[in-house]
């Protein structure tokens, strides 16, 4: 699916594409969802109510706008190796995980950070940028 020019339905209907240069379909998704919550609750203020929200992420393709990415740029630069790490750490500090657990090993399928090429390691660490940026934007 594009996310900058998504084919949509809202019940039966074709949704006409969004004249919007800086249409975003997160944002989209969130918009309709404040604006539905408003009316739900204009109308019967003391009546519960569910809303369900199912945005895309973080699912392929990622495709955020650029700002959301830049938010993580270098973030990545040392691998995933270091990252684990680091990820690990802070969830010791902050208590997530006992003080002595011990970080699980490596997947097989995956190289070791220092084993690639300088071009991988870019490519790689834009991916887990723009992956970051489209949680992120999703959150």
């Amino acid at each position: 699916m594009n996310h900058w020019d998504p084919i949509l339905y809202e019940n039966r209907n074709l949704v006409p594409r969004s004249k919007d240069p800086n249409y975003h379909l997160t944002t989209d998704i969130a918009d309709k969802s404040i604006a539905w919550v408003r009316q739900a609750t204009a109308i019967s203020p003391t009546r519960p109510f569910f809303l369900y929200v199912a945005p895309g992420a973080t699912h392929a393709p990622h495709q955020t706008p650029k700002e959301w990415i830049e938010k993580f740029k270098g973030k990545f630069d040392e691998g995933w190796d270091k990252y684990r790490e680091h990820t690990l750490e802070r969830q010791k500090k902050l208590g997530v995980v006992p003080k002595d657990t011990k970080l699980t090993e490596r997947s097989k399928g995956l190289p070791a950070w220092n084993s690639l090429n300088a071009d991988q390691k870019r490519l790689y660490a834009r991916m887990m940028e723009v992956f970051a940026g489209y949680a992120a934007q999703c959150d």
